[in-house]
């Protein structure tokens, strides 16, 4: 199984400034009554079936000596490739955005390492999924924006280091809602992810790519961040646990911000267990994040510790308020399912008090968010990190024109969250007087809910983590209860609770006070073992496991000028020699060109020829795939494959002059190319002294392109010299070009 480095689809969402081009892509819609057409695909020989398996159920397996990590991550590699894509009558999940190229050499490493007699703990050679929006020093991060395409920090986030640390491979970077601000999970990038409980629906945000991937077997685990409800709503969606941590417990440093007050990063997993080993590994104090310094003397030895605690005794505050627990005909399937949940809690031994929030404090939680107020300002913050590479095509589109800033990003014009973007762009610097009074209301809030737990007793509080099930695609996901947890910083966990009438899952949500992680993880644990909701998506079945041979594919594109042919090389490696095809694709899925492979040993090199003018300038992301010829005992696979084009200068040509003459006005005319078929459209400006002149714009005359100057009067002598100035509309494909020319301005 071979890698795929970089995989994006796009959504249209206008034409920047700087020509970063997006593609229109439909959700296909299939009805949910369907049986849905599995994959095809198959896994390679002695690969462990992976549908169901948590962090802990894979540590078991590489621990008993059952399977290895190499052999994990070749069968999560064939998931992917089998339900990422559309196929059968399904859209795919496309919760994808760039594959691991160093997964598999990652996890041959960790299996030596178990060999040798070193095991770093439960996460030791463990696959997971990390959401777009942590830093990861060896691939881009690109928030879901088409903008940030080529974003690249210079280390990973803390966690992400932490999660390597402790032996985790990350196989893969996730799909998200574009900044993470929104909840459906749709980026000008990624495009659309769906659910696969029901390909029709959302399946989240704004971890939605990292939740889809876990529901899906894609990882054994994976990690969301959650400025209100980005952890919580993906984990129920996909029927998983999810865990919005204490504020100040996990470090934010290198996580892509929306708002520095709410923002933290955090597990979506499998199991109870599965979060309490991710918050073993990621926890504690971090000078990059001063915050967390907060959690110093306040976490315990194992978060494990506390899962055998159980139900007994706990006393839980069930939130009535129709703010939380829903009373219309839409929310009701949720809320009978929130009763069953509170009868299995007391059955096992809990108390469940229904309780109502005071008007009051419901006021404080829905004034107190601070996201829109804060996002300018700290998502300005993280693009200008030290050691980050990024386009300076985007950085330039407004000034500072060497700085990274929201402000760029917003002249792209590609983000499907413009409106949002541009609405916290037009917020008042800090700090404001609504900015302060949030703030004020926050504290409140904090204040409010401590009293009602202390007075009450309440080891936790609990309501449904959404009140409605995953929307339709293209639809609003209404029901959403994130702000409690978000605006206090208090944690939340949400468990698994059930499935609707609709075969759809729906999660318990469980609120505790500052750094009580233990004891929501004890109930939390408590109640998967007295109600097992557990029951795979049945879109994404376990995939069959044949003798195919994977094959390893890799490619890269040589520099071109735009205009000229360029050529993509293969190569090709496989246990048996590879017969079959190659093809190039453009992503709105154009073919390129194609090659025969005809390999005569296990590795084959093969070029395929792009020709003039099929590519842009800039980078092109195309995607080379190998086909197997009938009865060749390979499996198919795909890479993408980054293609840099450079600008092209067009040729330019002086038919005419006139009144080259110190005191005169002069009028020179020039012709210009068209290349591959891109009109030359801009300015041509005339300099002498290295004085601009004069300048016209460069039309259609005939079937020439013509720029007519007409100078000012010219004050000095000297040669004279013409700079093409291409419009925006071309700047893709065209560069600016200053020519010389024979021409000088004469004395008097």
């Amino acid at each position: 199984m071979n890698l795929l480095s970089h995989r994006r689809r796009a959504v249209a969402a206008g034409v920047s400034a700087a020509c970063v081009l997006s593609l229109a892509v439909a959700a296909v819609a299939v009805p949910a009554t369907a049986e849905p057409t599995t994959s095809t695909a198959a896994l390679p020989a002695g690969s462990p079936a992976v549908v169901g398996l948590g962090i802990s159920d894979a540590q078991a397996l590489l621990t008993r000596g059952s399977t290895t990590s190499v052999a994990l991550v070749q069968a999560y590699l064939a998931r992917i490739a089998a339900y990422d894509d559309p196929y059968g009558d399904q859209p795919g999940l496309n919760a994808i955005l760039r594959l691991n190229d160093q997964a598999l050499a990652e996890a041959a490493a960790l299996d030596a390492e178990r060999a040798a007699g070193k095991v770093r703990g439960p996460l030791h050679g463990v696959p997971i999924l990390v959401k777009d929006n942590y830093d990861t020093g060896d691939m881009p991060t690109t928030s879901g924006s088409t903008a940030l395409a080529d974003f690249q920090p210079a280390d990973d986030a803390t966690q992400i280091a932490r999660l390597r640390a402790a032996g985790a491979i990350v196989i893969a970077k996730t799909n998200l809602h574009e900044f993470a601000y929104g909840i459906t999970t749709v980026s000008s990038l990624g495009g659309q992810t769906t659910n696969p409980y029901d390909q029709t629906r959302n399946p989240g945000g704004s971890s939605g790519g990292t939740g889809s991937g876990v529901g899906a077997a894609f990882a054994a685990g994976g990690m969301g961040t959650d400025t209100c409800g980005s952890i919580r709503y993906p984990a129920t969606h996909q029927n998983l646990v999810g865990l919005r941590p204490t504020l100040g417990l996990t470090s934010r440093d290198g996580i892509a911000p929306m708002s520095q007050t709410q923002d933290t990063g955090g597990p979506i997993v499998r199991s109870v267990r599965d979060a309490a080993i991710v918050l073993d590994a990621t926890v504690g104090y971090d000078p990059a994040d001063p915050i967390t310094a907060e959690s110093n003397g306040k976490t315990p030895a194992s978060y494990l510790d506390s899962l055998d605690d159980g139900l007994q005794g706990k006393r839980i505050g069930l939130l009535v308020n129709s703010t939380y627990l829903g009373a219309t005909q839409a929310e009701q399937p949720v809320t009978e399912l929130m009763y069953d949940a509170v009868d299995q809690l007391e059955a096992a031994g809990a108390e469940v008090v229904e309780v109502a929030l005071s008007p009051e404090l419901v006021a404080d939680i829905g004034g107190a968010s601070v996201l829109a107020q804060e996002f300018r300002r700290d998502l300005n913050t993280y693009l200008a990190q030290p050691g980050a590479t990024f386009s300076a095509e985007v950085a330039a589109l407004t000034a500072p024109t060497d700085t990274l800033t929201l402000s760029d990003i917003i002249a792209t014009n590609t983000a499907v969250v413009q409106s949002q973007l541009t609405g916290a762009q037009n917020q008042p610097e800090l700090p404001s007087a609504d900015y302060e009074a949030r703030l004020a209301k926050r504290a409140s809030a904090q204040a409010k809910l401590t009293e009602l737990m202390e007075v009450n007793d309440f080891d936790a509080l609990g309501y449904p983590t959404l009140k409605q099930t995953a929307a339709s695609i293209g639809q609003s996901q209404p029901g959403g209860n994130c702000g409690i947890s978000a605006v206090t910083g208090f944690p939340a966990l949400t468990v698994p609770a059930g499935f609707t009438s609709a075969g759809m899952p729906m999660g318990l949500e469980l609120l505790g006070t500052p750094f009580s992680e233990p004891t929501l993880l004890a109930i939390g644990a408590g109640f998967e073992r007295t109600a097992d909701h557990q029951k795979p998506p049945a879109s994404v079945p376990e995939l069959a496991v044949d003798a195919i041979r994977p094959v390893g594919l890799t490619g890269t594109a040589a520099a071109a000028t735009f205009g000229r042919a360029t050529t993509v090389t293969a190569t090709v490696t496989s246990a048996v020699p590879a017969r079959g095809r190659l093809s190039v694709t453009r992503a709105d899925g154009t073919v390129l060109g194609t090659a025969a492979v005809t390999a005569r040993s296990s590795t084959t090199q093969v070029r395929i020829q792009v020709p003039a003018g099929r590519l842009p300038g800039g980078t092109s992301r195309l995607t080379l795939a190998y086909a197997p010829s009938a009865g060749n005992a390979t499996g198919a696979s795909k890479v993408a494959v980054a293609a840099q084009v450079r600008r092209a200068k067009p040729s330019a040509t002086v038919l005419r002059s006139s009144g080259l003459a110190q005191g005169a006005r002069a009028r020179i005319r020039v012709r210009l190319s068209a290349i591959a078929g891109t009109a030359p459209r801009g300015t041509v400006v005339v300099r002498v002294g290295g004085r601009a002149v004069g300048k016209a714009a460069v039309r259609k005359v005939g079937g020439d392109w013509i720029a007519v100057v007409r100078t000012a009067r010219l004050t000095r002598p000297g040669a004279v010299v013409l700079t093409y100035k291409p419009s925006a509309a071309v700047r893709t494909n065209l560069a600016a070009t200053t020519y010389r020319t024979r021409l000088k301005v004469t004395r008097r």
